[in-house]
């Protein structure tokens, strides 16, 4: 019937907002952590640079850009996930199954 079709799409289109919204809460509580060690790391590599430790400074200098390297790729990740992409993705999909792999994947 039309209103057990109506029912139906409204809620796979609710499962899939909360779905969305977990998934991004979790890219943010990621980010936030990778923030605070690259703070830390920041810190770290100027104390060795400024005692002049040039191998410590190095290493954690190597350690600040693998974790700089995962925030930009958590960014971007956030960024496909923002609603206008997510809305786009709908729009683009042949079928909004397709969007929605598309979103979790």
């Amino acid at each position: 019937t039309l209103f057990r079709s109506v029912c139906d799409g409204l809620f796979e289109r609710i499962n899939k907002y909360w779905e969305h919204r977990r998934i991004v809460a979790e890219l943010e509580n990621e980010h936030d952590r990778l923030a605070d060690m690259r703070q830390s790391l920041v810190f770290h590599v100027d104390w060795a640079e400024s005692c002049g430790e040039t191998r410590k400074a190095r290493s954690l200098q190597a350690e600040l850009n693998v974790i700089e390297h995962d925030m930009g790729v958590l960014e971007q990740r956030m960024k496909e996930l923002s609603p206008s992409h997510w809305k786009k993705m709908d729009r683009d999909a042949s079928s909004p199954r397709e969007a929605e792999a598309e979103m979790v994947a």
